[in-house]
């Protein structure tokens, strides 16, 4: 469905019997997510690790810095 987010669409595909399409759409919003929190890594593994050594953790619909 246009206009959907990422994660959306992958739920859709999901529930829908379409596995690897499903991936791909959960792959896409992590991506996004890192490039948003501004991750610069090459690899999305990277991204995830240099995200997770700042300290960000989810809280509910953003992304938030952890109190140190």
């Amino acid at each position: 469905m246009a206009g959907q987010t990422p994660d959306k669409e992958a739920s859709r595909a999901e529930n829908a019997g379409a596995a690897r399409l499903a991936d791909v759409g959960y792959r896409s919003a992590v991506e996004e997510l890192c490039k948003v929190q501004g991750a610069t890594h090459h690899t999305l593994h990277g991204k995830i690790q240099e995200l997770a050594a700042t300290g960000l953790r989810w809280s509910g619909p953003t992304w938030t810095s952890s109190p140190r």
